[in-house]
């Protein structure tokens, strides 16, 4: 079970600098591969993009954390760009957004908050009790999402694993 302590260490960071994704961007089983062949790829560069949330960028914009999720994409994304550019990554970290047909880190960002909540929801449902309920309550998952987890609980798993195991 060491991928699920990688997982929630990812999770809350990206949870700093993502919002969900639009409810009008379907999940699709497409995405999810795309999803988790993006983050196979940016593991060489781990440390860095982990912690890029202590970037004066973002720090500069808010003390609260949680206050990067009210903001529009286009604000997000400027805010992840500044921080990533800071860090010296941008250019690396675009790279790979490039290759996988992302926009941004912004907009993977967001797709990965989905991916993440729904994991997390699965695992509050499972196991009972609370320990997710903030962080869901902030994601606001549509039943879109819901029923998409549903029909493809075993691939989100295997994406899951491959995600922590890389």
């Amino acid at each position: 079970m060491k991928w699920i302590k990688i997982l929630r260490s990812a999770v809350f960071m990206l949870l700093v600098v993502a919002s969900y994704a639009k409810a009008e961007d379907a999940l699709s089983l497409k995405l999810l591969e795309r999803w988790a062949a993006t983050n196979v790829e940016l593991k060489p560069l781990g440390e860095q993009v982990k912690d890029f949330q202590n970037t004066e960028a973002l720090k500069n914009y808010s003390e609260d954390p949680f206050e990067i999720l009210t903001l529009s994409d286009a604000k997000q994304d400027e805010l992840i760009n500044a921080a990533l550019k800071e860090r010296g990554i941008y250019d690396d970290v675009q790279a790979v957004m490039d290759e996988y047909g992302w926009d941004n880190y912004g907009e993977f960002s967001r797709v990965h908050m989905r991916f993440s909540g729904l994991y997390m929801y699965k695992m509050q449902q499972d196991r009972g009790g609370q320990a997710y309920a903030p962080i869901l309550e902030k994601l606001q998952l549509t039943q879109e999402d819901l029923d998409f987890l549903e029909a493809h609980w075993e691939q989100m798993q295997a994406a899951m694993t491959q995600v922590g195991s890389s």
